[in-house]
């Protein structure tokens, strides 16, 4: 295969990647198949083609770790179906389980550190198309519709669109992967993306980003000693993390005294008994858990897709101790990886997209819809897996064209 067409192949493979990560926000079109389980096994296409030719190779134990750790999860997640009184939403997370792994396993055989910039330039197209659609919204006076409730949303367009965390989650992961690059383009493209997550009144999505935009400040700071203040930004982001959580009105002060005001508040006190109830459930069988899906039963008595928001509380519930463990080692893997070399500046936007999905996985995440942040962690993995490869493998120039650094389009 000439470089041409080498270059024409990895662009399919990434935007198709990629159009699978966020395919939720074009599911309201009516494809005559369900579009992500089209994708997922067109993607397995590129997996299996591009597998037999992997030169992957571990540089630093802890990554492996990592990998095994994940599979290991997900086959034990899985399994809990077998005790589990759900059948229904088992189901439906079983089936996002398989597009988890999917998601995570493609950028293991398929994507490459020179892949980077075609990152960008995807995630970038697949936004700004978004944000046309936003315009002819806007141009019709129909913007509205993303604000409004399911029902009124198919009375009124016999269709439901994304709700307005999925779409500030596209806005806000291409904000960051552009965050130091101040061209003329990027400034404009990222006041742009502000703009629609306000009108959006993406709340969550909105001050998450504002986190990232503090903690990448500090992190450019040439003064600034990352590692020996990591324990401390941890402890911020842990307090964001709730913060964030309890989602305020952007504009409406009063709800931001969460102590007066959360019990007349039905966002904040619905969560707060989900929570309630799936920990609970979590008491009631705290080794192995209730069992995959179990979280819609424990939460209204029903086999429903309903779920506490929050995947620390949705693993302790489902799968107990042991699926705990294993999900918070991945995290437990990811920072070590972080902590044990120093990082090159120009992965630090893939580490704050993955840091940005993690506090939406704490404030609203379930785990049938986990592909998105499975695929930000194993491209971040890729990248820094190439950190570790020794320094005589290639003399500076091959290293710089490998990774990446530019963002010119």
């Amino acid at each position: 295969m000439d470089k041409v067409s080498s270059s024409y192949y990895g662009s399919i493979k990434i935007a198709a990647y990629f159009l699978f990560l966020f395919s939720g926000l074009i599911k309201w079109i009516p494809f005559p198949v369900d579009f992500t389980l089209f994708l997922g096994l067109f993607l397995l296409v590129f997996i299996a083609n591009d597998a037999y030719k992997i030169s992957f190779r571990l540089y630093n134990l802890t990554i492996g770790y990592l990998y095994i750790t994940f599979y290991v999860f997900v086959l034990v997640y899985m399994l809990s179906f077998f005790y589990s009184d759900s059948k229904i939403y088992a189901l439906i997370k079983l089936k996002g389980f398989v597009l988890n792994t999917i998601a995570f396993t493609f950028p293991i055989t398929s994507i490459k550190v020179e892949d980077s910039n075609k990152i960008v330039q995807v995630v970038t197209i697949l936004t700004l198309l978004m944000i046309v659609f936003f315009c002819y919204l806007l141009y019709v006076d129909l913007f509205d519709l993303i604000l409004t409730n399911e029902d009124d949303q198919l009375k009124f367009f016999f269709t439901s669109l994304p709700s307005y965390l999925s779409y500030g989650a596209l806005l806000c992961i291409s904000f960051i992967l552009l965050i130091n690059n101040n061209s003329f383009f990027a400034v404009v493209y990222k006041l742009i993306i502000f703009y629609f997550l306000i009108i959006l009144t993406g709340r969550g999505p909105l001050l998450s980003l504002i986190l990232i935009l503090i903690f990448n400040y500090l992190l450019r700071k040439k003064n600034f000693n990352y590692i020996k203040y990591l324990k401390y930004i941890f402890i911020f982001v842990l307090i964001a993390t709730l913060y964030v959580y309890f989602e305020f009105e952007f504009f409406d002060f009063e709800r931001f005294n969460v102590f007066s005001n959360y019990k007349s508040d039905e966002s904040v006190s619905g969560r707060f008994i989900y929570i309630e109830k799936c920990l609970d459930g979590f008491l009631d069988s705290p080794i192995f858990g209730n069992g995959i899906g179990s979280t819609g039963l424990l939460i209204s008595g029903n086999d429903i897709v309903l779920y506490p928001h929050n995947l620390f509380v949705e693993v302790l519930a489902e799968c107990g101790l042991i699926g705990f463990i294993l999900y918070l080692s991945i995290f437990v893997f990811s920072i070590l990886i972080v902590y044990t070399k120093k990082i090159p500046f120009e992965y630090f936007p893939i580490l704050l997209v993955v840091l940005f999905v993690f506090i939406q996985d704490m404030k609203s995440g379930a785990f049938e819809a986990w592909r998105i942040s499975c695929g930000l962690l194993s491209i971040a993995t890729i990248f820094l897996n190439y950190n570790f490869m020794p320094k005589d493998s290639f003399n500076d120039n091959q290293v710089n064209k490998r990774i990446g650094t530019s963002y010119d389009y």
